[in-house]
């Protein structure tokens, strides 16, 4: 009779050593699944409620955009126009790359100041490139004479500032959604 004391004795403690055990298992599982949890929820709203990420997002996508319509050649064959000289054509392009900057200059409060340095410096070197293209070229040149100046520049360098602009807003954009 002592012996089955003893062992029912020796099986609770046993038992009792297990319910803690897993007791202890189990709230560390619930801790651990609980961290990745709210882990999984700020990365899937970075810096900021969901309204900002989408606001984000959307700034992301319209730089995207801007660069896109800023890529020289989009923007010389929606400029050109047949018949303008080189002078009226340089200026054409000019104030259509800047109203295309002023149109998203609002989208700077969504990037970081880097990137925003990075379209600013991309819009000066369009312009810079444009000037030197111009420069080039004699007073009676046409607006295709400086077209196929800008090619050139544009081949002397090592990318087109707003697809080298477009690369960056992507690259932050990925980096902001975590992909």
């Amino acid at each position: 009779m002592e012996l089955f004391i003893e062992l029912l004795f020796f099986v609770l403690k046993a038992a009792a050593l297990l319910l803690m055990v897993y007791w202890f298992v189990s709230t560390l599982q619930d801790k651990q699944l609980k961290s990745q949890q709210d882990l999984a929820l700020l990365k899937s709203r970075p810096r900021g409620d969901s309204g900002i990420v989408q606001q984000r997002i959307q700034a992301y996508e319209r730089l995207i955009l801007m660069c896109d319509r800023l890529s020289l050649s989009k923007l010389i064959r929606r400029i050109k126009v047949d018949g303008m000289s080189a002078h009226d054509f340089k200026l054409a392009l000019y104030v259509a790359i800047a109203q295309e900057y002023d149109h998203n200059i609002t989208q700077q409060i969504y990037v970081t100041d880097k990137l925003w340095d990075i379209l600013r410096l991309s819009r000066n070197q369009m312009m810079a490139l444009i000037e030197d293209a111009y420069e080039s070229l004699a007073d009676t040149a046409s607006s295709s004479d400086l077209e196929y100046a800008i090619y050139d520049k544009v081949g002397e360098i090592s990318g087109e500032p707003a697809m080298v602009a477009r690369q960056g807003v992507a690259t932050e954009a990925r980096w902001i959604l975590g992909i």
